[in-house]
């Protein structure tokens, strides 16, 4: 089943075209990569697709509905989350207390309710917590739950990333460039735990300028080349066409 479909998409930039006519779809339990040369498009259709940018033309449809005029948070309270290339974390903040704040987004409770301390923010805490707590542990961060985000090495801080993102629960988690300045062990380490993610029940889509990487983990890729897609396949058949070879992996 195809939970996220992209129809004819063009975003214009003060006349600049960033993307022209892409469409795309993505299946339930995917994995999807998007690569491209730099300038390709591959942010700009990320940023439409979790609400930063509006399409100049075209749409994309999550389970059916139109997100044609939605921001950042409303498609993430939908099931659609995305981490960024620069860690956007609280550097003063503890993983954990990360980790709390990103719950809140599609928290249930009411201004006043957590203003006056009611039962039910009390509890809603408590579940909170020990949800991140298990996100945390699950993604190997246990151990550093209580060090400042800003202390933490490159890998683990975009683990964190990682982890903020599946706080939200997210059907849909799209991932910019997420083993980007990372060594060979980290990235190992990251691409098992995207695969397990992934093996949990969370869809993917993933940009990515390490092509290892990207061949390793990835069902399908989509190749963009000057914000037109030209090529849509497995790792095989993107290996094996000619016009990737000679936009992008030659």
């Amino acid at each position: 089943m195809d939970l996220l479909v992209g129809e004819s998409i063009s975003k214009h930039f003060s006349g600049l075209v960033a993307l022209s006519n892409v469409s795309f779809t993505i299946a339930k339990g995917e994995i999807l990569g998007l690569i491209g040369p730099n300038g390709a498009g591959k942010t700009t259709l990320f940023n439409i697709i979790s609400g930063v940018h509006q399409p100049t033309n075209g749409k994309v449809t999550y389970r059916g509905k139109d997100l044609k005029g939605l921001n950042l948070h409303k498609i993430a309270r939908l099931g659609i989350v995305r981490t960024f290339q620069a860690n956007m974390l609280f550097g003063k903040m503890t993983c954990l207390q990360n980790m709390m704040v990103a719950h809140y987004l599609p928290s249930r409770t009411r201004f006043w309710q957590t203003l006056f301390n009611t039962p039910s923010e009390r509890k809603e805490m408590r579940e909170t917590q020990q949800s991140a707590m298990k996100i945390l542990e699950h993604l190997g961060l246990g151990d550093v739950k209580y060090e400042r985000a800003a202390n933490l090495p490159h890998g683990y801080q975009r683990l964190l990333g990682v982890a903020l993102g599946l706080s939200t629960k997210p059907e849909i988690l799209l991932l910019d460039e997420p083993v980007t300045g990372m060594n060979p062990s980290e990235i190992e380490s990251m691409l098992r735990v995207l695969k397990e993610i992934n093996a949990n029940g969370t869809t993917l889509m993933v940009v990515e300028h390490n092509m290892r990487a990207i061949m390793n983990i990835c069902d399908r890729i989509i190749v963009l080349s000057f914000g037109k897609k030209i090529a849509d396949g497995s790792p095989t058949e993107i290996r094996q066409n000619e016009e990737v070879l000679g936009a992008y992996l030659g």
